[in-house]
């Protein structure tokens, strides 16, 4: 029985990590040419935003040749993407979802 009960946890635990790691829709924040002012204006949204949303956190992606930054930040939901970019525009922070 016992062994039964840790194949079920093992076999939960794999799907929980399937279905945290698929994004559908990334929230973007800005596109910067220098990489120090997409840093600097990723630590001002992230502080702000994490105020209503406490898992919030900004990634900076670049093009192969480093000429464009972006901020963006990957949801697994649609409508949790649609509230993050909502609220953030109530703040004065202009955004826009992409789905994936």
């Amino acid at each position: 029985l016992s062994k039964k009960v840790t194949e079920k946890k093992s076999i939960k635990k794999k799907i929980d990590i399937i279905s945290t790691s698929k994004e559908i829709a990334v929230i973007q924040f800005g596109a910067f040419s220098m990489k120090k002012n997409a840093e600097d204006i990723k630590k001002k949204i992230d502080f702000k935003i994490r105020k209503q949303f406490k898992d919030f956190e900004l990634k900076i992606i670049s093009n192969e040749d480093n000429k464009i930054y972006k901020l963006v930040y990957g949801v697994k939901e649609i409508s949790k993407a649609s509230d993050i970019c909502d609220y953030s525009k109530t703040i004065k922070i202009d955004c826009y979802v992409k789905k994936k």
